[in-house]
């Protein structure tokens, strides 16, 4: 079971795989976000990269604090 979550969001620059996949120049700015999950003892269990165009993307997250009532 996931335990915890580390969320990184950087802004990086299309490299050559990017920008032919993303159909962008080479060097456009884009998003990066990196989402690592750890179980109870702390052990990484998955990595999620997304690199993204942040003129085509819109980023939102909802945060619940466990044992507060909205």
């Amino acid at each position: 079971a996931v335990a915890r979550v580390e969320l990184m969001i950087s802004s990086i620059g299309a490299g050559a795989d990017e920008a032919s996949i993303l159909k962008v120049a080479a060097g456009a700015p884009l998003t990066l976000m990196e989402r690592i999950f750890f179980d109870h003892q702390q052990r990484p269990l998955a990595l999620n990269r997304m690199t993204i165009t942040p003129d085509r993307h819109e980023l939102s997250m909802t945060f619940v604090v466990p044992g507060v009532s909205p």
